[in-house]
């Protein structure tokens, strides 16, 4: 048994909370709102257009869950990938911007590190 049978359901489980989050996001977001602040988020996740980064976060979400529940490392590994890029962007243009949505750098730099992680075991299959 690998690491990524050993461990892929708790992944997938990890990877299902970003989905959930970026599904809510997307409600919000088609209702003609953002859940997106300059004051939390600063403007240069502002400027991007709402719809964009949360497409790009069900897409990668659902890469890196459906690999893991279905058996294709290599595909969560790239969806892994992704996200960890997608959540440490986010924490860096917030640090930047000096935003004071703390919670958000506060929880975006250690879950890209972990899906990081994950996508290292991922990777090794």
């Amino acid at each position: 048994m690998t690491d990524f049978d050993r461990y892929r359901p708790a992944m997938a489980i990890f990877f299902a909370a970003p989905l959930i989050m970026a599904l809510i996001f997307g409600g919000v977001v088609l209702n003609g709102g953002s859940p997106v602040r300059p004051e939390f988020y600063g403007p240069v996740i502002y400027a991007i257009p709402a719809l964009t980064w949360v497409s790009s976060q069900v897409v990668l979400s659902l890469m890196a869950v459906v690999g893991c529940a279905w058996g294709y490392p290599k595909i969560a590994a790239l969806g892994a990938l992704g996200l960890s890029g997608l959540f440490e962007f986010f924490a860096a243009a917030a640090i930047i911007a000096g935003a004071s949505g703390t919670l958000l750098v506060a929880m975006s730099i250690p879950t890209g590190a972990m899906e990081m992680l994950c996508a290292v075991v991922c990777y090794r299959g």
